[in-house]
Order: structure tokens, then sequence, then C-alpha cells
């Protein structure tokens, strides 16, 4: 099964993540900075297999409430949600609070599973970073990161339809596509991003997207 191109000592790639701690100042994880600190990722990206036997989607719940993230996980008929966030929590939208969520998604009878500390982009693990930000290829490499997609590819096996779920609204700036959907795309798994609308950009597009964008800079 194909797998995401190895790294180079050429464009050795970062991620956009600050260790934990990390004054805001000190990290770029915004607009045109952002896309900056991923053109390795995507350089690295290849050609994938376009035979993708199962659907994976992904969603960000940015500042909607909890009815309007659900009615867009009920119009894809999501029933199961992998909370891929570092920290399962927002002190400025408590709605996304873990418990808050996890208590509104049982009422809808969608499944919820915290898998930050495995697929989460701001890591404990020192050999995650280079200097003060996360090396994304590093991350990749963890057991952890590892046994997080084993979790997800386990979760679509047995039929589930499943999202993961992160804060950012617009997927070409989070690490649920950057850095987790890649390698489960390289897997033969087809990610789709659900957009504000509702409606879906196949991570294909994403990548067009997102060199559109390179170009721009």
């Amino acid at each position: 099964m194909a797998s995401p191109p190895p790294m180079t000592a050429h464009n050795a790639c970062h991620g956009v993540e600050s260790r934990p701690g990390t004054p805001k100042s000190q990290s770029a994880t915004e607009g045109p900075a952002r896309l900056c600190s991923i053109r390795g990722v995507f350089d690295r990206m290849g050609t994938l297999s376009s035979v993708h036997p199962v659907r994976l989607y992904t969603v960000g719940h940015s500042n909607q409430t909890l009815s309007q993230l659900v009615g867009l996980l009920q119009l894809h008929g999501i029933n199961a949600v992998a909370d891929v966030r570092s920290m399962p929590y927002s002190r400025r939208l408590p709605q996304f609070n873990r418990p808050e969520l996890e208590a509104e998604f049982h009422q809808h009878g969608i499944r919820y599973v915290f898998l930050g500390e495995e697929l989460g982009a701001r890591r404990e693990e020192e050999s995650a970073y280079d200097g003060l930000q996360a090396a994304y290829e590093r991350v990749a490499q963890l057991p952890a990161f590892q046994l997080g997609l084993s979790r997800v590819l386990k979760g679509l096996g047995r039929g589930l339809t499943l999202a993961l779920l992160c804060a950012e609204r617009d997927p070409l700036t989070c690490h649920r596509s950057i850095l987790v959907s890649r390698h489960l795309q390289a897997r033969g798994v087809d990610v789709q991003h659900i957009l504000g609308d509702g409606s879906l950009e196949s991570h294909q597009e994403l990548e067009h997207r997102m060199r559109r964008a390179l170009q721009r800079l």
C-alpha cells in the first residue's frame, strides 16, 4: 500500500504547532505563515492511488453552534466522530468542551472518541520537535500516531461513517488534513473534507487549492 514520500534533508518539513506552553508570539499558526510552514509537507504528498474503497470525513467546529455542527454531521450520515484536537476544550467556545460535545453527540446517536493524544498536533514527545515547532514527519513516525491511524482504520473497517473533528473551519489550515488525512489517504482511504456550508472538498481538491495558494505567496 502506498506511503507518503520520505523526508529529505533538502525540504525537511515542520508543522505549525508549537510546544505546549509556547507563547503565541513565537508560533506561526495563521495565514501565509501557516501555508509557508506546510510547503515541505505538500511538496512530498506525491501522487496517490485514485482507488479509495473506504470514505472518511473531516470537519472543523470553528465558531458554529453545537446544533450547526451536528447538522453538518447528519447531512453526511456520520455516526462516529474522532476528536483529533490536542486539547478538547475551548475557553472561548465552551460548547465544544469535551463533556458538552460528547453529551450532545450521544443525544443524536453519534459515537465520540478522543484521539488527541494519538493524532493531535501538539505533542508531549520531545522527539516530535525541532526547536519550538513540531516537525510533522517526526510526528508521523511516533508509535502513538501510528496507533491512532490504526484505530481510525479499524473504525472504518467496522463500517462506521467516521469524521475527524478539529477546530479550524478551513481544512487547508489544519493538521487534520496536512498531517492526519495525508497518511490515511496513503493507506487507501477516500478523505472528504466537510466545509462550512456543508459541501465536500476531496483531499485531492484540497491539494490543488493548496498548490494555488502556495503559488500566490
